[in-house]
C-alpha cells in the first residue's frame, strides 16, 4: 500500500482520525507538529498491514529532497515509528524522491537494513542511480502529476503501451535493469508503475515489464466492473529479471530506440558505468537538470507534495492548539 504527502493529507484531516493526532501528541509530550504527523502517518499505514501481503510506504519530506542530512534524519524517524509499532523491516519501505541527495540516503538506509523505494522516477539516469543506491523498488511516473489536476496535459490514448510519451522511458528502465542483472548478478529494483489515470494505462505494466502498479481507488472500482477480456501477455516469472523472464513484446521493441520527451536523442542510453552517487549525487542532479521534461515534472511533483504536507501541518497544529 503506497502513500505520499497528498494521500496522508487526505486521511489526516478526516474527523475520525482526530483522536490519532491527540493520542500521538500525548504520547510524545510535544507540540512538534512533524513528530506528531509522522507518528500518525505511520499508524495509518500500519493499520492496513493485516489486509496486505506486501509492504506499506511512507515518503520523506519533499522540501528536503536535495538535503541528504535532513532526509536521512527524517527517514530514520519514519523507521523508528514503524519499529515502535512492531512493523518489521520486511513490511515497509521508505519512499525517497530520486535526487542525488535522496539516493545517497537510500544507500545509507540499505546499510541500516531498511528498504527504500525511489520515487518520482522520470528517466534512465535516475533508474541507474536507484540501482546503485540499492533501492528495493522504483516508481516511474507514467503521467506527470500535473495531469491529475489538469486533464489538458494528459495524453489519453487507446494504446498507451505503444504510444504514450513516457512508455519508451519505462521500457528502457526495464531493459537497463535486465542488462544490469545479467552482467552483475546483483538484485535490481522492482518496478512499480505509478501515476496512472485510466484502466487502459493499468494494463501497460504487464507489457512493459513492470512488477506491480499503484492503482487509486476510483480505478480499482472501475477495474472491478470491467470484464476481463485481455489475453495474458506473459507468464509471471519466478524472479524479476532472471531467465525465463522475457523482454519486451515484438510490437514494443521500437520503444528502446526513441524518446519523445526529448527534443533530440541519439538513441544511446546513459552509460551503466557512470557513478551517479559520487560527490553527493552530482552526476545524477546534472543529468536531471539537462533533461528539461524530467526536471519540470520533478519540480512540479515536489511542490505538489510539499503543499499537501503544509495542509497537514495546519490540521495537526490546529488540533494541538485546541488541546
Amino acid at each position: 500500500m503506497t502513500s505520499n504527502q497528498f494521500i496522508v493529507d487526505a486521511q489526516i484531516g478526516r474527523p475520525e482520525n482526530r483522536d490519532l493526532i491527540v493520542q500521538a501528541a500525548q504520547e510524545l509530550g510535544t507540540s512538534d507538529w512533524l513528530a506528531v504527523y509522522t507518528r500518525v502517518a505511520a499508524k495509518l499505514c500500519a493499520n492496513n498491514l493485516p489486509y496486505l501481503r506486501g509492504r506499506v510506504f511512507l515518503q520523506t519530506r519533499p522540501a528536503d529532497a536535495f538535503d541528504a542530512t535532513a532526509t536521512l534524519k527524517y527517514a530514520r524517524q519514519i523507521a523508528a515509528e514503524f519499529a515502535r509499532l512492531g512493523v518489521g523491516c520486511d513490511r515497509y519501505a521508505i519512499k525517497i524522491p530520486i535526487t542525488g541527495a535522496g539516493m545517497t540516503v537510500a544507500k545509507a538506509l540499505r546499510a541500516d537494513g531498511v528498504a527504500s523505494l525511489g520515487t518520482v522516477l522520470l528517466n534512465v539516469d535516475q533508474a541507474i542511480a536507484a540501482s546503485q543506491a540499492g533501492c528495493y523498488y522504483v516508481s516511474p511516473y507514467f503521467n506527470e502529476i500535473k495531469a491529475h489536476v489538469d486533464r489538458a496535459v494528459w495524453p489519453e490514448l487507446r494504446d498507451p503501451a505503444a504510444d504514450h510519451p513516457m512508455a519508451p522511458r519505462v521500457a528502457q528502465i526495464y531493459h537497463v535493469y535486465r542488462e544490469l542483472y545479467a552482467s552483475s548478478g546483483t538484485e535490481q529494483p522492482r518496478v512499480k508503475l505509478a501515476s496512472l489515470i485510466s484502466i487502459a494505462e493499468c494494463m501497460v505494466p504487464a507489457e512493459l515489464g513492470c512488477h506491480s502498479i499503484t492503482v487509486p481507488m476510483p480505478l480499482l472500482v472501475e477495474l472491478a466492473a470491467t470484464p476481463a477480456t485481455m489475453e495474458a501477455v506473459r507468464v509471471k516469472p519466478e524472479h524479476p529479471y532472471a531467465a525465463p523472464a522475457k523482454g519486451l513484446a515484438h510490437r514494443l521493441e521500437g520503444l528502446l530506440k526513441r524518446d519523445p520527451l526529448r527534443e533530440s536523442w541519439d538513441d544511446v542510453l546513459p552509460s551503466l558505468e557512470t557513478d551517479y552517487l559520487a560527490d553527493g549525487g552530482k552526476a545524477l542532479d546534472e543529468a536531471v537538470e539537462k533533461d528539461t521534461e524530467a526536471k519540470k515534472r520533478l519540480d512540479f511533483a515536489l511542490e505538489f507534495f510539499d503543499e499537501a504536507e503544509k495542509r497537514s501541518k495546519e490540521v495537526v497544529e490546529a488540533v494541538l492548539k485546541a488541546m
